[in-house]
């Protein structure tokens, strides 16, 4: 894909190569920054492979009293949208990068209090995000973006919709992936329409939020649209609610903008052919929204 010095687009840097060299990498132990020390594991480390086996990881904890241990077995194959890499600018220094190992998968975990041992079950997803720079200089590139995933009846999805900043144009970069039986049947971000519905103002951010965001996937005759509403605000955060110290005094003295809201609501997947809805899904989920800048530009 051709790059142009004004606008994000999906493409490779230089330096993500040998896509098999951690084929064959387990851990035992994973170096904790927080704890400023190893800490034992048991997770198979292929989150890099973009053709090796994502299929299931094995989490283990425990601290006193308490231990879990997780098994997450993906149900839907790994996905990442183009080569992974969404690139800004001509030089191709600045990026930012997205695997999701497990769309959906099945989630087991045991866990124990002292004596007692339970266990339970549930959906899982994991992904992984990496870019050039740390998060707090992502307002550089990014004005917001929409993010959600789920699953509803025999269909996993994960959507996402990112403005670029001034200096990129406000370009907009959607991302979509529709499964159907563990198999992505849908990704090509050209065939991608966002829009949405109804605006209120958030009380804590003061940062206007929607009722309701759509992302329409049109493929020939075919088309899936699917619908997140607004009922519920889980989240309210200023980034500036999450720092101490010296960090949250300079923070207030620039008056820095960014936060994070994430809602609940229902979701829902209509699927169409030749204009005709041929199937309906809708359940309860949740999608989010993030900021960096004091006003949000460039949506439609």
């Amino acid at each position: 894909m051709t790059s142009h010095a004004k606008h994000p687009h999906p493409r490779h840097p230089a330096h993500a190569k040998r896509p098999h060299a951690f084929r064959d990498l387990q851990a035992s132990e994973l170096y904790c920054p927080k704890c400023q020390a190893s800490r034992p594991v048991r997770e198979r480390l292929l989150l890099v492979l973009p053709s090796g086996d994502l299929h299931e990881y094995q989490i283990s904890a425990a601290v006193e009293e308490l231990s879990a241990e997780v098994r997450l077995e993906g149900t839907t194959e790994p996905w990442r949208p183009g080569t992974g890499h969404v690139v800004f600018g001509a030089e191709g220094d600045q990026y930012l990068a997205w695997l999701i190992a497990v769309p959906a998968g099945r989630v087991t975990v045991t866990y124990r209090i002292g004596s007692e041992e339970h266990e339970t079950t549930g959906m899982g997803y994991h992904d992984h995000n990496w870019a050039g720079q740390s998060y707090v200089q992502m307002g550089h590139l990014l004005d917001h973006w929409y993010w959600g995933r789920g699953h509803l009846g025999p269909f996993a999805y994960t959507t996402a919709y990112l403005t670029s900043t001034k200096d990129y144009g406000y370009a907009p970069v959607p991302l979509y992936m529709l499964a159907r039986d563990g198999k992505v049947i849908a990704d090509d971000s050209a065939k991608v329409t966002f829009s949405k519905t109804g605006t209120q103002t958030d009380e804590h951010t003061g940062k206007p939020i929607p009722d309701q965001v759509r992302f329409e996937y049109r493929d020939g005759e075919r088309s899936y649209v699917l619908t997140y509403t607004r009922e519920r605000t889980l989240v309210s955060q200023k980034n500036i609610d999450i720092v101490t110290g010296v960090k949250k005094l300079l923070a207030e003295l620039v008056r820095y903008p960014g936060g994070y809201l994430r809602f609940s609501g229902l979701v829902s997947l209509d699927c169409l052919q030749g204009g005709e809805v041929i199937e309906h899904y809708e359940g309860t989920g949740s999608f989010e929204q993030n900021y960096f800048g004091q006003e949000l530009h460039g949506d439609t």
